[in-house]
């Protein structure tokens, strides 16, 4: 109840919204609300991010959704408070009875469902599999020319150093490997820690940079409603007519070839909680992707082992939210259950059987 109060006193202090509808939505770190105005009937998203997680960045999210908005991509852009800003700086209260700094911004709400809340069939998942490839290489080709706020790349070099979600960073879970209580999982887990340190931090240098979304996942894709009727693809054949793109919060500049394996991932999840191939669809995903976007050979090396990193990532920060009494959302709890079936599967069929299914074999 405290929270919902204060977020009507800030909507009502810096978007001048005097009446609203609110519900709040998932979420671990951060607090996100739908808000729907009661005068107008105009629906929004409210997010309330934790501060910390997102320094300097900002500028970034702001600049890129603007760019991506202006060629075709359905993109939230932020709606300016009345002090003319796109986002404020709020002290609140929290439940633990703590005061915090977190960021307030709004954006119109985008109408559909994400992917991770959308019921697919079969036949759904095989085409979802590939337009997120065509959606992620339209996305990544889009950004190739994107030279960044006022085209200052310097800023954002290697913006992902302050997570350890970007999977440049993933050595760094390898200390939180003791929460694995499953034998077979803690020493899959360790032998790919060992393997990527051994075959893809050497080579992390020679990958393309660039800007990408970030967390390019189920959860972050939005299957706009009114752009399809029974079936995935009987309505629209556009990606960018039938796809929002939203959370921009973890965009970083850095090897863009990350992103792809990040989206794969989740498509191995998908698969995985329908009881389809995680590496047939997974292939799917890559396949479209490289119908706009040409990898490079040291691209193609990194593909097994950064496939495996977000899971891996996935899987470990899950743990530690439950290990810290944070509560997972529903998508996430379907993503960390899959994640041990699916490192075993990676894990046993090796890297020259998996990318020989994906054609990656030089």
């Amino acid at each position: 109840m405290a929270i919902t109060n204060t977020v009507r006193q800030i909507v009502k202090n810096l978007y001048n919204l005097d009446s609203v509808e609110l519900k709040m939505l998932g979420g671990t770190l951060d607090k996100n609300f739908w808000l729907k105005d009661t005068t107008s009937g105009e629906e929004y998203i409210l997010r309330i991010i934790y501060e910390p997680h997102f320094p300097g960045i900002a500028p970034l999210v702001d600049d890129m959704t603007e760019y991506l908005h202006s060629h075709g991509f359905q993109v939230p852009c932020l709606i300016p408070t009345n002090a003319s800003g796109k986002r404020s700086i709020q002290t609140i209260l929290e439940e633990t009875g703590t005061d915090s700094q977190h960021l307030v911004q709004l954006c119109k709400f985008m109408h559909g469902k994400t992917l991770a809340e959308t019921s697919l069939s079969v036949d759904d998942c095989h085409v979802v599999a590939e337009d997120l490839g065509f959606l992620l290489g339209r996305l990544n080709k889009c950004l190739q020319a994107y030279d960044g706020p006022n085209g200052s790349v310097s800023d954002f070099r290697q913006a992902d150093n302050f997570t350890v979600w970007q999977t440049t960073n993933v050595m760094k879970l390898k200390k939180y490997a003791k929460l694995i209580d499953d034998v077979n999982i803690h020493e899959i887990i360790v032998d790919f820690f060992h393997k990527f340190e051994e075959n893809i931090s050497p080579i992390l240098s020679q990958l393309r940079l660039g800007f990408a979304h970030g967390d390019f996942n189920d959860g972050n894709i939005v299957l706009i409603a009114g752009t399809y009727s029974n079936e995935l693809g009987s309505k629209s054949s556009s990606v960018l007519e039938k796809y929002g793109i939203i959370d921009f919060a973890d965009c970083f500049y850095g090897p863009t070839v990350f992103e792809l394996t990040t989206c794969m991932a989740y498509v191995m999840s998908l698969a995985q909680r329908n009881a389809l191939d995680p590496i047939r669809l997974a292939g799917k995903t890559l396949n479209g992707f490289q119908e706009y976007v040409t990898l490079s050979p040291t691209e193609r090396r990194v593909i097994f082992h950064g496939t495996m990193a977000r899971c891996v990532t996935s899987y470990i920060m899950s743990l530690r939210a439950l290990h810290q009494g944070l509560h997972l959302d529903k998508p996430t709890q379907g993503h960390f259950a899959s994640w041990p079936d699916i490192l075993a599967l990676l894990h046993n069929k090796g890297e020259r059987e998996v990318t020989e299914c994906w054609g990656l074999s030089p």
